[in-house]
């Protein structure tokens, strides 16, 4: 493996770890998409009562198949760096990580509105859990 590759998961963008960097832009502009967008408001209104959103006229399968390509090319952003920083193409070496996502879009709706997922919760979430995570492991618990 090329170390241009490995330096995508060690190197450094102006002081910040380049992963870092490349998920903050990518936060950002998931943000931006989902709040200040019609598209982001479709997708929004599709996953809050889908049926109603039919009627009012929002083509919910093509939205759909816009947010799975949105997803997939996400996944395939993460599956990069995650093989940067193992120096190996492993299919599933990503697999633990499932869990701890769906913990974060869930714990995240506690920073915002109650019942209600968004993108900035889902950033409290992770950093709350990454928070969780370095503490036991610096108290030595080998349970989590």
């Amino acid at each position: 493996m090329a170390p241009e590759y490995h330096d995508l998961a060690v190197g450094n963008l102006g002081g910040i770890p380049t992963p870092v960097a490349i998920v903050l832009a990518l936060w950002l502009a998931a943000w931006l998409v989902t709040e200040r967008t019609l598209w982001g408001k479709y997708v929004r209104a599709i996953g809050q009562n889908s049926e109603a959103a039919r009627i009012a006229g929002i083509r919910d399968r093509l939205t759909m198949l816009g947010v799975l390509v949105a997803a997939s090319a996400l996944c395939a952003v993460g599956g990069v760096i995650l093989s940067a920083n193992l120096r190996q193409f492993t299919p599933l070496a990503g697999q633990s990580y499932l869990m701890d996502a769906i913990a974060a879009v869930f714990i995240g709706t506690a920073f915002t509105r109650l019942g209600r997922v968004s993108i900035l919760g889902t950033l409290g979430g992770v950093l709350f859990l990454a928070i969780i995570d370095n503490g036991l492991n610096l108290m030595g618990s080998i349970i989590w």
